[in-house]
């Protein structure tokens, strides 16, 4: 199995270790728990053609159902605004046309001819948002509820339960969600969750941050993910600063409590 990343989650376990101890005057060996803090490993597994085709079926499918239920397209949106100002329209038509097309290229095989196209459309993009920001920050909310914008997020989730690997105790490339299909898949990360472990959440964090990257196309090499690892860790290890700082500032504050004799 090829690997897109691999990265550790350190976990405490209770192990039964062997403790020479001394009884009544004779030496014995007496086994004691003992806990230990090992690193578990996580995979990102690379995916295939059929993961691909798959994963565009799956886009396209969500996609038909929210527009049969009702939902609003993009284009409807911009149909809406059009209204409100005229001269804003052609722009968001070419950011749609754009957009689209960086999601065909997000579904297919990440070829280096893909991957400068990505490149070249995420600038054009980037250049259209700069003349509609303002008009855009508005609307927003309204383009979040998109059925483009429901199937991509829920396309992203099917990745996750697809692409997330583990080692198992025989150092075996498992995946971390049981299951034949995405309904299967999504029911056990359901029962994951419930457990409320810590090591799962850890990982379900790294997931979440790594793959949506690497969906969007912010993520297409090894010096990417090295970056990532970096940036993640880093956010990581400030939230945890900011938490202890958030408790040092919530003793000071907690009234004193006045003991009487």
């Amino acid at each position: 199995m090829k690997i897109l990343l691999k990265f550790q989650i350190p976990t405490t376990i209770t192990k039964k270790v062997e403790i020479e101890k001394e009884i009544d005057g004779k030496k014995v060996t007496v086994l004691e728990d003992e806990i230990q803090t090992i690193n578990k490993i996580y995979l990102i597994r690379k995916p295939t053609r059929a993961d691909y085709d798959e994963a565009e079926f799956f886009y396209d499918k969500l996609f038909s159902e929210n527009v049969r239920a009702g939902i609003i397209t993009r284009s409807e949106v911009i149909k809406r605004f059009a209204n409100e100002d005229v001269m804003i329209k052609k722009t968001y038509e070419d950011y749609v046309s754009k957009e689209s097309e960086l999601q065909r290229l997000n579904l297919q095989e990440r070829t280096e001819e893909n991957i400068v196209k990505k490149d070249k459309v995420q600038q054009e993009l980037l250049n259209i948002l700069v003349d509609i920001q303002n008009f855009e920050m508005n609307k927003s909310s309204v383009f979040d509820r998109t059925a483009e914008n429901r199937s991509r997020s829920k396309t992203i989730i099917w990745w996750i339960l697809h692409l997330a690997y583990k080692l198992d105790e025989n150092n075996k490339e498992v995946p971390l969600f049981s299951g034949k299909d995405y309904k299967e898949k999504l029911e056990d990360y359901d029962k994951l969750i419930e457990e409320d472990n810590v090591e799962f959440k850890d990982a379900i964090q790294k997931f979440y941050y790594y793959i949506p990257a690497w969906y969007t196309g912010q993520l297409n090499n090894d010096e990417d993910f090295r970056k990532a690892e970096d940036l993640l860790r880093a956010e990581l290890q400030k939230q945890k600063e900011t938490n202890k700082e958030d408790k040092k500032e919530e003793i000071k504050e907690s009234p004193a409590i006045e003991v009487k004799s």
